[in-house]
């Protein structure tokens, strides 16, 4: 594909989490051209995972992944995640893959690319036209993580940002064994306090050896926790994990689960026994387990038919727990569908049918996961009775499959937040302060990453209608002082605020404003006089905390208890930018390249008179796609500005210039005051410069430096 303007290629956010949408767009394209959209990563396995579809860009040069029909690839159609939820190892490797993270504390990167042409293998040898570096978090900021290692149970703990408490989550995975982290890290992430709990590892934690007393203890160890309501903690297993649910809630004396949410299990487990399989399913192994045409195990039929002995299965009838099954009519590993059938008509015998809701969703397999995540049709697996490796079928059809973790991680939520932080106490016209609850606020700002010129949405659900509550930000500067800003609301009849929707009544702004939280903070009162917020460290993120607090308050936020709290990170800095010091031919700056193949536009970057370094509108700059060098030219006691001449910007500008990941004939300038008298200057009087942006001077001039003059 020729062309001299770069192809534009964007993705926002750049950091989320990992069950958060994206928007990928590409712009600068000639119309009508091919082109594949590509995902990359590079899994904890030392595997690359891909995803890519066919566009063919529009009039205008542009196409958008979620507009925009994909004719080919791993997915088609309109699929705005599909470069995500279709992964798969790349050709060439291993058998048998899944992807997991195991370290939650950091995110899984995916490099988004852009290639000229509809190609189908071969990307990591090809260059491609503009490449995105993003990051996909299963942990909020905020979020904390603790290892447990008492009364003999193992696991990790992980609770919400903000004071709590929290409706608590007992997380378990399936046989595969080992601890599992990434599922409760994201629970936590949406305010849940959730214990992943290890069960079944061998070396460590015999299965045989484990009782119901262990699975109590570990529920107990979620209960007490001061920063969790002692009566809202449910359950939330997966395969075995649900086998494990089902069989507390029925059989437990000693646990009151609230409620149940069971992915793809069953209940024939034989009551009073130990976690382990009983020696009569084991012998039907023998003989009931079949394989497919690629030699995969299908599983499924071991436990079919479903028996109709009680003594062979749990006696759902006592269940006192509302509880949801999730299941698809293509899982080949167990019975889910028919066993959930059983589950249902055993209930409606024992009258308790009415805590059962059950979701089936077609062509989908055993393993439903969180949105977008990779469809795992057959995965290595380790047999935990006998240790045999095998490739177990799993089930399910990509698209379907994707379809169904997407609809049931939403009906999940609602489920939860109906039970778990839904109170009984009628709240209708009581002011918060005044009402007797129990169960908390919920306060949720999306995205939680973000870069600084992005919007975020803030929402505060389970108010009582008609409640006068003020939300507020709180940031610590890197000059160790408070910042601030707040608005006063009134919740509306479902108990909801919405900081983009409704009014603000006072506070450091008014009316719909939905960032008026971050560009209105000023100093905390008492606060040094003349401050100015600044980032000099553009490699971390500035934190911002959002609070709600109960009634219409103006100050002495700090010495007050927030009703919930978010913590947020404001970057200049997107993933992937590079960060260059530049102290050559007598320049002093640092330059910053977008993520990519490029070349990029480039820009001088200079600031005022104040002096000094300053970094973050280049960073910010170059996570847009320009190659930006922030110019120190007035440093006291380093560079003297009566020193120098026009020599010095013209070589920091030919530095740009001869970036081999700059366009030569595509370098401008932006300055702001006496940055913009310089700007000019250089305009003027320069023949090496060949366009300016300037602003905060005598005029306001925006020059495209994708279509200026040359």
């Amino acid at each position: 594909m020729s062309q001299t303007i770069p192809t534009s290629l964007s993705v926002v956010p750049t950091r989320a989490l990992v069950d958060e949408a994206f928007k990928v767009v590409v712009q600068n394209l000639p119309p009508a051209s091919p082109v594949t959209l590509h995902a990359l990563l590079y899994s904890e396995d030392k595997d690359y995972w891909e995803a890519y579809g066919h566009y063919v860009s529009d009039h205008r040069g542009t196409v958008s992944v979620a507009e925009d029909m994909s004719l080919g690839g791993t997915y088609t159609g309109k699929e705005a995640m599909g470069l995500l939820w279709s992964m798969r190892p790349e050709p060439g490797s291993r058998t048998g893959l899944r992807l997991r993270k195991r370290e939650v504390t950091s995110p899984m990167l995916v490099h988004i690319n852009v290639y000229s042409g509809h190609i189908t293998e071969g990307f990591r040898k090809q260059s491609p036209l503009a490449s995105v570096l993003t990051e996909r978090w299963f942990m909020a900021p905020g979020v904390q993580r603790i290892e447990i290692k008492e009364k003999g149970v193992r696991g990790t703990f992980f609770i919400p940002p903000g004071p709590g408490p929290f409706p608590g989550l007992l997380d378990m995975w399936g046989g595969g064994g080992g601890l599992l982290e990434y599922r409760s890290a994201l629970l936590a992430s949406r305010g849940y306090a959730s214990l992943a709990l290890e069960y079944f590892s061998p070396g460590e934690l015999r299965s045989e050896d484990l009782q119901i007393q262990y699975f109590e203890t570990a529920f107990n160890i979620i209960k007490d926790h001061p920063q969790v309501i002692p009566d809202s903690v449910g359950i939330f297993g997966l395969s075995l994990g649900t086998v494990l649910a089902i069989y507390l809630a029925a059989v437990s004396t000693k646990i009151t689960p609230r409620c149940c949410v069971c992915i793809s299990g069953h209940h024939l487990y034989p009551a009073g026994t130990a976690l382990k399989e009983n020696p009569k399913t084991e012998k039907k192994r023998l003989v009931a387990v079949r394989y497919d045409e690629n030699n995969y195990q299908i599983s499924r039929d071991v436990r079919l038919p479903i028996p109709t002995d009680l003594s062979e299965k749990v006696d759902v009838r006592k269940i006192k727990c509302h509880m949801l099954l999730v299941n698809g009519d293509d899982d080949q590993n167990v019975p889910a569908v028919e066993a959930a059938e059983d589950i249902a008509q055993m209930m409606r015998s024992g009258g308790n049918l009415h805590l059962l809701t059950t979701l089936t969703y077609p062509n989908t397999g055993h393993l439903i996961e969180p949105p977008y995540s990779p469809h795992f049709r057959a995965t290595n697996f380790i047999i935990p009775t006998t240790k045999e490796k095998v490739i177990n079928l799993w089930g399910g059809q990509t698209k379907p499959h994707a379809d169904a973790q997407e609809d049931s991680w939403r009906k999940i939520f609602a489920y939860l937040h109906h039970h778990l932080y839904s109170s009984t106490t009628p709240k209708a016209k009581i002011p918060y302060h005044k009402a007797n609850m129990s169960i908390p606020p919920i306060l949720s700002v999306v995205p939680t990453r973000a870069l600084v010129d992005e919007t975020f949405k803030v929402v505060v659900q389970n108010l009582p209608p008609a409640s006068p509550v003020t939300l507020h930000a709180l940031l610590y500067s890197e000059d160790k002082d408070y910042w601030e800003a707040y608005g006063h609301y009134v919740s509306d009849h479902r108990g909801t605020v919405s900081v983009a929707e409704d009014m603000s009544l006072g506070g450091t702004y008014t009316g719909k404003e939905a960032m008026g939280l971050l560009w209105s903070m000023r100093p905390e009162p008492g606060s040094r006089t003349g401050l100015r917020l600044r980032k000099r460290e553009v490699t971390s993120p500035m934190l911002v905390h959002i609070s709600v607090y109960s009634g219409h308050i103006t100050e002495g936020f700090r010495k007050q208890s927030p009703l919930a709290s978010v913590l947020t990170e404001r970057w200049y800095m997107a993933p992937g930018v590079q960060r260059i010091e530049i102290k050559e031919k007598g320049v002093r700056g640092t330059f910053f390249i977008p993520p990519g193949p490029g070349p990029f536009p480039g820009l001088l970057d200079m600031w005022g008179g104040g002096g000094g370094l300053l970094e973050y509108r280049s960073a910010l700059l170059a996570s847009h796609g320009y190659a930006s060098l922030a110019l120190e030219y007035f440093s006291p006691g380093e560079l003297e500005s009566s020193d120098l001449q026009m020599q010095y910007f013209e070589t920091a500008f030919n530095i740009i210039k001869d970036h081999p990941q700059v366009i030569p004939d595509k370098v401008g300038i932006l300055g702001l005051s006496l940055g913009t008298i310089l700007a000019f200057y250089l305009a003027a009087e320069s023949t090496n410069i060949k366009a300016s942006i300037r602003y905060n001077m005598w005029a306001l001039v925006h020059l495209n430096l994708l279509t200026c003059h040359r």
